[in-house]
């Protein structure tokens, strides 16, 4: 099997700096237009092979947002929950220590019947203090 390596191109440069300033996680649509303001204009294709690419390698991250249908991405380093306000669409970073607790306690007892989790995503889709 012949491994790939990783080069480091303008676009790939450029898309990690982009999620490093984000304070939460894009959407394609949201990273096609800070890309723009960039002078990069990749097509669809390319910019979903990158987004690939960079999630094989471990950079980026999928995150599935409560309330929202479509994909989107964080650096891969941050491991957090999200708010999302249903009726502005913000989303906020939840950091909260006994959440993970109590998921460290459910994926211990998964492991107990078989199971063996890789990954999990939390979401809590609601209003921000703006919107209620």
């Amino acid at each position: 099997m012949i491994k790939k390596t990783f080069r480091n191109t303008a676009l790939r440069n450029t898309i990690l700096e982009i999620f490093s300033r984000s304070e939460k996680p894009l959407s394609i649509v949201e990273l096609t237009e800070l890309l723009a303001k960039n002078d990069f204009f990749p097509n669809k294709t390319t910019l979903y092979r990158q987004m690939e690419t960079l999630c094989a390698t471990k950079k980026l991250q999928q995150v599935s947002l409560a309330a929202s249908s479509s994909m989107h991405y964080e650096l891969a380093s941050q491991h957090h929950h999200h708010f999302v306000c249903t009726d502005c669409n913000q989303t906020l970073c939840v950091e909260d220590s006994d959440l993970e607790k109590q998921i460290a306690s459910l994926e211990q007892k998964l492991s107990l019947n078989g199971l063996k989790v890789q990954a999990h995503h939390f979401s809590i889709a609601g209003l921000c203090e703006n919107c209620h």
